[in-house]
């Protein structure tokens, strides 16, 4: 008998980053799932996620995670609430731009109640 390959039940948040130029949308996931930041830009290619208090990642302060054009930033998201977080885009020549503040906001995990069999339907 072959075995199946299990899936996440949760999706994945993703965002391209630009330039800093050019407004960013806000994230949305659940616990469980994953955020991705990615650089498409080569004017730009380097960046990084700064959070000032609390992440939805870890439990570290004022953490910041790196990526650049081929190395996305992909984290997993393991705490819920709402986050803040700024975005420094590093030009090729050093200089960089700071842009931002931006949320994530993470959900608390799903969770569905089945009932067993022959019990009456709750109201």
């Amino acid at each position: 008998m072959p075995v199946k390959k299990s899936t996440s039940r949760y999706r994945s948040s993703g965002k391209p980053l630009a330039d800093p130029y050019s407004p960013s949308l806000y994230l949305h996931g659940h616990v469980g799932g994953t955020a991705t930041w990615e650089c498409c830009t080569d004017s730009y290619p380097k960046f990084q996620l700064l959070f000032n208090a609390s992440n939805p990642f870890n439990a570290v302060k004022k953490a910041a995670f790196s990526g650049g054009v081929k190395k996305p930033v992909v984290l997993v998201l393991k705490n819920p609430g709402v986050f803040e977080y700024l975005i420094k885009h590093i030009h090729s020549d050093g200089s960089h731009k700071v842009v931002g503040p931006y949320c994530i906001n993470v959900a608390p995990p799903t969770f569905f109640k089945i009932p067993p069999r022959k019990c009456p339907p709750e109201c």
